[in-house]
């Protein structure tokens, strides 16, 4: 949503119509709608005259989301590539146990304020 955003403000486009590739239900994303709606750019996103659709697999659907997920994917393998560099440590994608087992390593080599400009702290390990 904050890219949308971005988005917008940058390029000034004032589509009505967004397609997002689906991650979450419908359910899910009203609540975190209703959860985050004192924060001013979430809830000006929502009162925003906009048909947002919701499609699993979006990609196969449409160009721009395929292209978007392309660009997203480029921009992540760069980023990753950059910090691998800046920190001489080697991070892993995803929620698998090797993956967590490095937040405690990552950590306990730079510390927890360097942990949290690196990676999500706010899920459970």
């Amino acid at each position: 949503m904050q890219s949308i955003l971005n988005f917008e403000k940058k390029y000034n486009f004032q589509n009505k119509k967004i397609l997002i590739d689906q991650y979450s239900t419908t359910n899910s994303i009203k609540k975190y709608q209703d959860r985050f709606s004192f924060i001013e750019d979430f809830s000006n996103f929502y009162k925003k005259e906009k048909e947002i659709y919701l499609m699993k697999k979006a990609e196969q659907h449409s160009q721009a989301v395929a292209c978007a997920s392309i660009i997203a994917r480029a921009t992540l393998n760069n980023y990753m590539k950059k910090q691998k560099e800046e920190y001489d440590f080697n991070f892993l994608l995803g929620a698998s146990q090797k993956a967590k087992d490095q937040v405690s390593e990552f950590e306990a080599k730079f510390g927890k304020e360097t942990l949290s400009k690196v990676s999500k702290t706010s899920f459970k390990i």
